[in-house]
């Protein structure tokens, strides 16, 4: 649907096929969903422009999938099954690739996101308390390493688009909404926290305390020398680093209230 003029166009042109959770690549050249046009559930490719008709890619068979989510380079895709499995795979290729699977249902959301430099997926699982806790998927190592220690139910991880931050939200007060198997937590209000956590250990915390004094020989730049290193900001590659080792001590709490939050998102600096 165009912003403001133009005709809607139909990517899918299937009455007779259920389409859903559509997701337009960050290139802006195609859309992905999941569609039975095929008789089983398979991925569907398609160019914006509306001019070529979709690609089917096939995923797994006898399955339901639900919102696919593209890589930052617009190559790969995450997504998940009502058998609580995480996948991702090539959007071209196919042959999607387990991450991890969750340990109860009914499928409960596993929050994938890719790094800005679309080689790791942070997600959160289930762990046997049904508590949840934030992992890190790395896609060289074919290895999940959990960061949050399951002593609250933690959600919604979130990259900073520099890719040296991760933030997420956690709640402690959460024990008694576990399952939703009954009435009794229906009066059990849950509040959660901010949280961020910084990836490589060479990174400071971004809570240092901040001081005005300048270093012996230290010149100030003008306006015009920050414009410059701004505009090479803009053009750096990110690379995530990220280092397992002790990252319980890089795990730093917000200044934000308590309440329910959620649809966390990074913005800006």
């Amino acid at each position: 649907m165009p912003a403001e003029k133009g005709d809607p166009r139909n990517l899918s042109n299937s009455p007779a096929a259920n389409d859903r959770t559509p997701a337009w690549s960050p290139d802006g050249k195609r859309v992905a969903w999941f569609s039975d046009a095929t008789g089983e559930y398979t991925l569907m490719l398609a160019d914006q422009d509306g001019l070529s008709a979709p690609k089917s890619v096939p995923v797994l068979d006898r399955t339901f999938f639900y919102a696919p989510v593209w890589s930052p380079d617009s190559k790969l895709i995450v997504f998940t099954d009502n058998y609580l499995n995480l996948w991702y795979m090539d959007a071209e290729k196919g042959k999607p690739i387990k991450v991890d699977t969750d340990l109860y249902g009914p499928p409960q959301p596993l929050d994938p996101v890719w790094s800005p430099d679309s080689k790791w997926i942070a997600y959160s699982r289930q762990l046997e308390s049904q508590f949840r806790a934030i992992f890190l998927y790395s896609l060289k190592e074919g290895k999940s390493y959990q960061l949050t220690d399951g002593l609250s139910d933690a959600i919604q991880p979130t990259f900073d688009p520099d890719g040296k931050y991760l933030y997420f939200l956690a709640s402690t007060d959460y024990a008694l909404n576990v399952r939703g198997g009954d009435m009794t937590s229906y009066d059990r209000d849950i509040t959660r926290g901010l949280y961020l956590v910084v990836l490589s250990k060479d990174d400071p915390s971004p809570l240092l305390p901040e001081s005005d004094e300048e270093k012996p020989g230290e010149e100030k730049k003008d306006e015009k020398d920050k414009k410059d290193d701004a505009k090479k900001d803009e053009k750096k590659t990110v690379t995530v680093k990220f280092d397992p080792d002790h990252i319980d001590q890089r795990i730093l709490a917000l200044d934000v209230s308590a309440k329910n939050y959620t649809r966390l998102a990074a913005g800006p600096e």
